[in-house]
């Protein structure tokens, strides 16, 4: 929507309708800004939350030996991880000896690749604004407002949502076995709905091993 409006933006003005859509452009861009907030908010970390800090948190209680075979090199590289490295985390996790070990390996890799106010600018400076602009309203002095004068692009804003949503996508994938539509509304709802099944594992249990013997007989 915001794109679409800066580019018919002579258009909008031609009509005179200029002050409407530069105020659903601007209304579009805090939504983008306040959701994406959401989704890696850690806020307050004594309340359960639908978002990614917390998604990973449940991969971490829940990720056992039944769930190896349903790991994949493919979401894991989506994610930021070398395919050098998950292909040595693969070949550890042939040897049930050295499972607790390597668990906690990826579990390193995944918290390293995951974007967060302290490895990422972007979602650093969205934070910021949403904080005073956006969820407080607060009355900015001058060098507030010339540090949130340039916030980061659409592209560095699509590319903290992709990320959020082939998070998503790996958890659902090798903890339920189960795949995300990729026709989804948005990320927040993909997130709320794989914590929701997730958060059900344990009436999974059958599912899969289930799911574990089939792979293996194809192997």
């Amino acid at each position: 929507m915001y794109d679409g409006i800066a580019a018919c933006a002579s258009e909008i003005n031609e009509t005179k309708r200029g002050r409407f859509f530069g105020a659903a452009q601007q209304f579009a861009l805090d939504s983008a800004i306040i959701n994406l907030c959401k989704l890696y908010d850690t806020s307050n970390k004594d309340i359960d939350k639908y978002t990614v800090p917390n998604l990973c948190k449940v991969f971490i209680n829940h990720f056992s030996q039944d769930h190896i075979l349903c790991l994949n090199i493919q979401s894991l590289v989506e994610l930021g991880i070398s395919e050098k490295k998950v292909g040595a985390l693969l070949t550890k996790f042939s040897d049930p000896k050295l499972f607790g070990k390597t668990r906690d390996q990826l579990v390193v890799l995944l918290k390293g690749v995951m974007p967060s106010k302290n490895n990422s600018s972007s979602l650093k400076q969205l934070i910021e604004f949403r904080n005073k602009v956006g969820a407080h309203q607060e009355q900015l002095n001058a060098a507030d407002r010339g540090k949130l004068r340039l916030l980061p692009s659409l592209d560095e804003m699509e590319k903290l949502n992709s990320w959020a949503y082939n998070f998503c996508k790996f958890i659902a994938i090798t903890l339920g076995g189960t795949h995300i539509n990729s026709s989804a509304t948005s990320t927040k709802m993909a997130a709320f709905n794989v914590i929701m099944d997730v958060l059900k594992i344990e009436n999974k249990t059958q599912r899969l091993v289930f799911i574990n013997s089939k792979l293996k007989k194809s192997s």
